[in-house]
């Protein structure tokens, strides 16, 4: 036994996040950690990574009792974690960032042309493809959280923590990743995989603890149970996805349309090639694409953010919501308050301000208004948004996005990271501004998610835009398409 978690309690304030969890992993292992938003997943494994201290219980590694007063303690003792919110440093190169985090690199005399042929050759070895050089600011979010994964696998550790590492990768992205998984696992390294999807589950890991509003449900052995049974451990019934049905109707109108666009990034790189796009009221045009294909520039020349080189950007509407891929970097500033993330761009509204001043009463209502609306979780509207789970996050960032009345949204990975109840809810706001004639613009990695929302679905390889016919919406054609195979 490599670990052993035992009656582990962590409250925040009157919230009890972990209520005397037990956990434990074996050597050479693939052990999910499987639960819904809020659960207590990442709660559990930051406490195990020394950014927590636990109220009560204690922990063992090789049936020694530790204790770590921080994330450096864990990585002494064989601990990495690849976190679903990145924990890079943006303004330095990829090859800096793995640097740091590899002690053999950290004498002040070190060559930065050996670091950059180091960061490489670890990237070769794992089948990564990557630039030493390039910025990690410059990086699109799918490119960053490989890094993530490749720096923590660069600390030689013996347990490696992966939360939700899957989210932004395409079905063979995924697959070669579990493929260095399983290698990592016949190297004896002991692997905890935090996920809500059951289908990864049984794909990859060999036991599965199940973990329902901050207690223990059941562990189980993977092999000998079904997805059915782990969905249904997980999450109530009632709670499952249900798929939508769409009446497919458009104003005829257009509310944005790109006419032979050529864009450049800020690199001076060009990204996208003479592009065209028309999106209409009322119906959801899907975009999806691997990482780094021009996702970032195609979603800032839609909203009027990036400089032509060369075609014509028209918009018919005004006020455009956005619901951006990394919640906590672009849509959330964490130490506020959540009253406090519903106004950052509301603040307008009547509902917040009288004679251009804040009132602070209405903002009030406000605020408890969208948290009753969108069913976000939490005691009082006065806490750090940043305690938050992601699915809350995120009904934060689509309560304030919608309350703008927008009369078109561009939504990029608007669930990644979300439980299968948190995912079907931001579905369901968006469909149902839909049909009010509000135009969808969905940019996402997720093909499952596509397929569901879609009236028109392109995919971007390389800055070039393909519509693919609806008689070829399978999973399998559209990640052909995605690795640039017609």
């Amino acid at each position: 036994m490599i670990l052993e978690m035992n009656k582990i309690s962590k409250a925040f304030g009157s919230l009890k996040a972990l209520d005397s969890v037990d956990f434990s992993a074996v050597h050479g292992e693939i052990h999910a950690i499987l639960g819904e938003n809020g659960a207590g997943k990442s709660t559990l494994m930051n406490l195990l990574y020394g950014l927590y201290c636990p109220d009560q219980g204690e922990i063992k590694l090789n049936r020694q009792r530790v204790q770590f007063k921080s994330s450096r303690g864990a990585r002494r003792h064989g601990i990495a974690m690849v976190h679903q919110h990145f924990t890079l440093s943006p303004n330095l190169t990829v090859a800096e960032n793995l640097a740091l985090s590899c002690s053999k690199n950290k004498n002040p005399f070190f060559s930065p042309s050996k670091i950059k042929k180091w960061a490489q050759e670890l990237a070769d070895q794992h089948g990564l493809e990557l630039d030493p050089s390039q910025k990690i600011e410059e990086l699109s979010v799918g490119e960053q959280q490989r890094i993530e994964i490749l720096k923590a696998i660069a600390q030689n550790c013996e347990i490696l923590i992966l939360d939700e590492p899957t989210s932004l990768l395409t079905l063979q992205e995924v697959a070669a990743l579990f493929k260095m998984f399983r290698k990592l696992r016949e190297n004896n390294k002991t692997i905890i995989f935090i996920t809500h999807k059951v289908l990864e589950v049984k794909q990859l890991c060999d036991r599965a603890t199940i973990l329902k509003q901050g207690k223990v449900v059941e562990t189980v052995v993977v092999s000998k149970t079904t997805e059915e049974e782990l969905a249904l451990k997980m999450v109530p019934k009632e709670g499952l996805f249900k798929p939508f049905k769409k009446d497919k109707k458009r104003s005829g109108k257009s509310w944005v349309e790109l006419e032979k666009v050529t864009a450049k990034n800020n690199r001076n790189t060009v990204v996208l090639k003479d592009l065209s796009l028309k999106c209409y009221q009322g119906e959801v045009v899907s975009v999806v694409g691997v990482e780094g294909n021009g996702q970032k520039e195609l979603v800032q020349v839609v909203r009027g953010r990036l400089k032509l080189d060369k075609g014509l950007r028209t918009c018919a509407v005004e006020r455009i919501g956005y619901i951006p891929s990394n919640r906590q970097r672009d849509g959330l500033i964490l130490p506020l308050s959540i009253r406090e993330n519903f106004i950052l761009e509301p603040y307008f509204l009547k509902e917040c301000s009288s004679r251009g001043f804040l009132n602070h009463r209405r903002i009030e209502r406000f605020a408890q208004h969208l948290i009753h609306h969108y069913s976000v979780a939490t005691e009082t509207d006065k806490k750090p948004v940043g305690f938050l789970s992601g699915g809350n996050q995120q009904k934060v960032v689509v309560g304030r996005e919608l309350a703008l009345k927008p009369q078109a949204v561009v939504a990029v990975n608007p669930t990644w990271g979300l439980d299968v109840e948190s995912a079907s809810y931001v579905y369901k706001q968006l469909l149902e501004l839909n049909q009010q004639n509000v135009g969808i613009l969905l940019v996402t990695i997720d093909l499952d998610e596509a397929l569901k929302l879609s009236d028109r679905l392109y995919v971007l390889y390389k800055g070039v835009l393909t519509e693919i016919p609806t008689e070829n919406w399978t999973s399998e054609k559209i990640s052909l398409a995605m690795a640039g195979i017609s």
